[in-house]
């Protein structure tokens, strides 16, 4: 990803899109009384595909989750030591954004904030001022999953991709996993509906993967821990 040109990785969990960027002097009204920021950008810009995924009717979305992360490259002006901040004016006041450790949003705006498109600040220096989008399975961290459940995430995840991209998404690798970043020892029970079980174990990597195509009998997934985080996966 570089400039102000869109890339479209083909890998769902690293679709980047590169928004235009106001990096001259010229803020305007920042809402906060701290030095100008490096990155100025309307909210719009910043959330590549934040309208389309919310245009899809909800039962088609139920099991995504959108979330947006900072480019690898952003630092702090202070060349590190401070932690980057992140935040917008709406209505007279100054709502800051929280970064989780992998520089993930904590939140991300209402529709009604990125209707009316105000610009999004961050006291970061980077040759980068575009956020990653980034499709998750909207699953909560535990030991147990119907299979169903599994299998409908990936179909959203794969309508999602042909929603966004139309042609180029059809051409874009399916999504055909479910991963699990876990302990590097867990394994995973496969039930299937015929009384058999299978087992999944994790890489050395403590990465998990379950293929239902693989288990087409399946009916649930019992991991012995639960997994760290959940991801989609060719």
């Amino acid at each position: 990803m570089i400039g102000q040109r869109i890339r479209q990785d083909c890998r769902i969990l690293c679709i980047l899109a590169v928004a235009a960027l106001d990096l001259g002097s010229g803020y305007g009204e920042t809402g906060r009384d701290d030095p100008a920021p490096s990155i100025a950008i309307s909210i719009q810009n910043a959330l590549p595909f934040y309208g389309e995924f919310y245009s899809v009717p909800q039962d088609a979305r139920s099991m995504l989750e959108l979330k947006y992360r900072i480019p690898m490259d952003w630092r702090a002006q202070s060349g590190g030591e401070e932690p980057i901040d992140l935040w917008y004016g709406y209505m007279g006041q100054t709502i800051d954004i929280p970064l989780a450790d992998d520089g993930t949003l904590a939140w991300l705006p209402g529709r009604e904030v990125v209707d009316a498109n105000p610009m999004l600040y961050a006291n970061a220096a980077g040759s980068e001022g575009a956020l990653i989008f980034v499709l998750e399975p909207k699953l909560i961290p535990w030991s147990e999953y119907e299979a169903h459940t599994l299998s409908k995430a990936l179909r959203q995840a794969n309508g999602m991709t042909r929603h966004l991209f139309g042609l180029a998404g059809a051409a874009m690798p399916r999504q055909k996993a479910i991963k699990f970043n876990v302990q590097p020892e867990t394994e995973a029970a496969i039930l299937n509906s015929d009384g058999t079980t299978a087992t999944l174990s994790a890489d050395p990597s403590g990465s998990l993967l379950y293929h239902p195509r693989q288990f087409p009998k399946a009916v649930r997934l019992r991991l012995n821990t639960r997994p760290l985080s959940i991801a989609f996966a060719e």
